[in-house]
């Protein structure tokens, strides 16, 4: 595969934002998300997808987000770029499927499956500082509850705490509280 450059971290780190940022400096890379799979046409819209995430057990979601993620690195592949920038990867997917019961012999199981990244940087943020960035919630940001400001700051603190099954040795972090500006620059040092 390509080489493999993720931007990661919890809900309303700025992970999108970065990503686009990165994207408008490097045109040559190949940008791509886990949600690349559904422009195939299955949902109608992100709230049809939040929906069914919401009607699946722990480890069928785990595997359906698993397959639109396979989905995705395979479309990223065919563009034959020599660099692909991931929005996510599977670590935020991971930890929040952890929280929620996900079998954690199957996560391994699919940790080893992915590719490995070539580099990570992780944007670090508490979660009220995420929430207040938040323009709108989904269900599956709350713990597949209902959405409110409570759901999502308990579920995202129970998920943070699942961030520690990953190796992160390798990690670049980069607090999220800095300014955007500052928050690109810092990633494009790494990159370069």
């Amino acid at each position: 595969m390509q080489k493999l450059i993720v931007v990661t971290g919890k809900d309303g780190s700025g992970k999108s934002t970065l990503v686009d940022g990165i994207a408008q400096l490097y045109p040559e890379f190949h940008v791509a998300s886990i949600w690349d799979a559904m422009k195939f046409g299955l949902f109608q819209s992100k709230k049809d997808i939040d929906d069914y995430l919401c009607k699946l057990s722990a480890d069928a979601r785990l595997l359906f987000l698993s397959h639109a993620l396979e989905q995705s690195i395979e479309i990223a592949k065919e563009s034959k770029a020599d660099t692909v920038l991931m929005n996510a990867y599977y670590y935020k997917y991971f930890a929040s499927e952890l929280t929620l019961g996900a079998s954690e012999n199957l996560v391994k199981s699919l940790i080893e499956f992915f590719p490995k990244a070539d580099l990570v940087i992780n944007l670090e943020i508490e979660e009220e500082l995420a929430l207040s960035r938040k323009q709108s919630l989904s269900k599956y940001e709350c713990g597949v509850q209902e959405q409110s400001d409570k759901a999502f700051l308990s579920f995202q603190k129970l998920a943070g705490k699942q961030w520690s099954f990953f190796d992160q040795s390798t990690w670049y972090n980069i607090n999220a509280i800095s300014s955007i500006e500052e928050i690109k620059n810092k990633a494009l040092e790494i990159i370069s």
